[in-house]
């Protein structure tokens, strides 16, 4: 018979008074039958029993990042340039566009795929309203000099000049005439810039072998 140490549970002697290992009092303690190892095991009544507990850990919740697809907005590109001051009658204004695909033009549309050549040529062109201007500037300048009427000397001067550089633009007056040739026909325009006349032509042949670049503003 043997009696176990209720506070660490060293197996003493049944005459023991004080257990051998912590020395506490052992006098309410009851003997027990001494059992092996595996007897303890299978008799739990008698064998002390340990409680496993499983550590437990803060669980850390994991957010799915959002799909980089989703997240990334594809930027607006325009594909088109818009050319203006092109007409047709060299009175009225068209609009113009030219995309990557197609050249709209008013209400016409006419695929890159089936545009032959484009090119452009300055021509001249008299400026009417300019001829008018000048003769009229030119003709009250001559019949104050004529009539002897007072008036500043400096402002007949002016006029007179002005009247004369008038007339110089409106008879030297230069438009560009543009020339584009599909298949199915041709179309001419006009467009008082050259410098821009030049840039569609340009733009024009570009978009019509696959590159489009062009930046500029209309």
């Amino acid at each position: 018979m043997v009696k176990y140490c209720p506070k660490c549970g060293y197996p003493n002697p049944d005459e023991a008074m004080y257990c051998v290992r912590c020395g506490i009092p052992l006098g309410t303690v009851q003997p027990q039958s001494q059992l092996s190892p595996q007897q303890q095991i299978n008799n739990p009544q008698q064998a002390p029993q340990y409680q496993q507990t499983t550590p437990k850990y803060p669980q850390q919740q994991y957010q799915t990042p959002p799909s980089s697809l989703n997240s990334i907005k594809t930027p607006q590109q325009t594909d088109y340039v818009s050319f203006y001051r092109f007409t047709f009658d060299k009175v009225n204004r068209v609009p113009v566009i030219l995309t990557s695909k197609d050249l709209i033009i008013k209400d016409t549309s006419i695929p890159l795929a089936s545009i032959i050549s484009a090119n452009y040529r300055v021509v001249s062109d008299m400026n009417v309203l300019a001829i008018v201007l000048g003769l009229s500037l030119l003709t009250a300048g001559v019949a104050v000099i004529i009539t002897g009427s007072s008036v500043n000397s400096r402002a007949l001067i002016y006029g007179i000049l002005f009247g004369i550089f008038s007339l110089i633009i409106g008879f030297t007056s230069k438009i560009a005439l543009v020339n584009i040739i599909y298949q199915g026909g041709q179309l001419s325009m006009y467009n008082r810039s050259a410098s821009e006349a030049d840039f569609f032509v340009t733009c024009l042949n570009k978009a019509k072998m696959g590159e489009f670049n062009c930046t500029k503003g209309s």
